[in-house]
């Protein structure tokens, strides 16, 4: 399993699960956008260009190890929106600390209210 000490921390983000985990035990998130802090909180806002070189896919691996979840089985289903901590390892791009939240993505890629998870949706 991946070793987050050796690895490199991008970032902490959004996304929607692009290959739900099933039988197999791993998926794959499309991440959407990065999480930063803003006023008295956070709001999620594009990747630059230096987060884009190490995401050279558009999917991120994701271990079902790595899900916080009460859930007996931990899996991805399709279509979920995820929170998640972005790391590059020897390997590629992976998450861990991977959260559903009760959200989706409107019409125009934005998130609906994460109000609940302190995040404020604030479109520039």
């Amino acid at each position: 399993m991946h070793d987050t000490i050796n690895d490199n921390f991008i970032c902490e983000a959004v996304g929607t699960v692009s290959e739900p985990s099933g039988t197999k035990g791993f998926g794959f998130i499309f991440p959407r956008a990065k999480k930063v802090e803003y006023a008295n909180g956070y709001k999620y806002v594009d990747f630059d260009y230096n987060d884009k070189l190490y995401i050279k896919s558009k999917d991120i691996f994701a271990h079902h190890k790595h899900i916080v979840s009460e859930e007996q089985y931990k899996r991805l289903n399709k279509t979920d929106v995820v929170t998640f901590k972005l790391y590059n390892g020897k390997k590629g791009p992976y998450a861990t600390d991977i959260k559903k939240v009760d959200s989706v993505f409107d019409e125009n890629g934005y998130i609906k209210d994460l109000s609940q998870y302190g995040i404020y949706n604030i479109k520039n």
